[in-house]
């Protein structure tokens, strides 16, 4: 049956509704528009950010490209990080929106933002693209001295595919003794097993639907036998979030992965871990889109102030 949209933002009602194909051409084409899309929105500086690019390595070696945000105010001084992990089903890149959130999420949080281009599903599915993220946090730590990165003010974030990655990370980084000041999970893809009632019956939702995702964990975890449950492959699987560091998690109303991100809310707040929700309503997946929205623009000043208190 499908789902009631009555509620929805008017600015989302007319989006149309599909299933999304993870077709290797499709892919490719739609990664190819979003290159485009970053030169042609992105390649203006903002005259506030110093912004370099460069290469880090990964644990098997491949170079992963990142990007650095530093509010010029912060340059010669003990810098915060944000490590971003961007969205696209682990299978696009980064998008302008992407490029553009962090810049804003750099200037008003005050913090140098690191976006990272882990490698992409299909062709390199789970564990390379959280190795590629883990990498980041262990570069941050490896170059912090020369960098003049402030260790005990780093926070990862993300949004769909990149809100699990987010937590995944967050994992390791406390089993591993690299403990966190945050994380901030925006509309996040948090459990492989797609049981939930919005990760079921949600099948009818604009841009991202219950069989969508439910292809998307299939890609990813490909290589991940059926009855095997890795570490860090869908972060809802741990069983013990005792010690994670303090959470702000997004959500939308009409989006399939609603109702894993609150149940994670709830699970953190049960091991004594400070969350702060952002549940918001008439939104679907992804709503940033209609950028012009005032309940996108509401989650853009949350998310900022959010990074700004905890890595004061």
């Amino acid at each position: 049956m499908a789902t009631d949209l009555s509620g929805m933002h008017e600015d989302y009602q007319s989006i149309k509704v599909f299933d999304f194909p993870f077709h290797p051409l499709v892919l490719a084409l739609a990664n190819a528009f979003f290159r485009f899309e970053r030169w042609r929105k992105c390649r203006h500086a903002n005259p506030e950010l110093s912004i370099e690019k460069f290469n880090i390595t990964s644990g098997d070696g491949r170079q992963v490209p990142v990007i650095a945000m530093t509010p010029r105010n912060l340059i010669g001084q003990s810098s915060p990080v944000v490590i971003y992990y961007h969205g696209g089903a682990f299978a696009l890149g980064w998008a302008s929106m992407h490029h553009l959130n962090c810049q804003r999420y750099a200037l008003e949080g005050g913090a140098t933002v690191l976006l990272v281009g882990y490698r992409l599903t299909p062709a390199n599915p789970f564990p390379a693209p959280f190795e590629d993220c883990y990498a980041a946090l262990e570069w941050v730590h490896a170059n912090a001295e020369q960098k003049g990165f402030d260790l005990t003010k780093i926070a990862t974030m993300g949004d769909s595919a990149g809100g699990c990655l987010t937590a995944a990370v967050a994992q390791k980084a406390a089993d591993e003794g690299k403990p966190l000041a945050a994380t901030v999970m925006i509309y996040p893809a948090l459990d492989s097993d797609c049981k939930t009632t919005s990760a079921v019956e949600f099948t009818n939702t604009p841009i991202w639907s219950a069989n969508s995702n439910r292809r998307m964990w299939e890609l990813y975890l490909k290589n991940v036998p059926a009855d095997s449950n890795p570490k860090y492959a869908s972060p809802a699987h741990r069983q013990n979030l005792t010690g994670q560091p303090p959470a702000y998690i997004e959500t939308a109303e009409f989006d399939p992965l609603r109702d894993e991100a609150l149940i994670y809310a709830t699970a953190l707040e049960a091991a004594g871990v400070a969350v702060e929700r952002n549940e918001t309503k008439g939104t679907i997946h992804g709503f940033e889109l209609a950028a012009d929205n005032p309940i996108v623009e509401d989650s853009m000043q949350r998310r900022c102030e959010y990074l700004k208190r905890v890595l004061a």
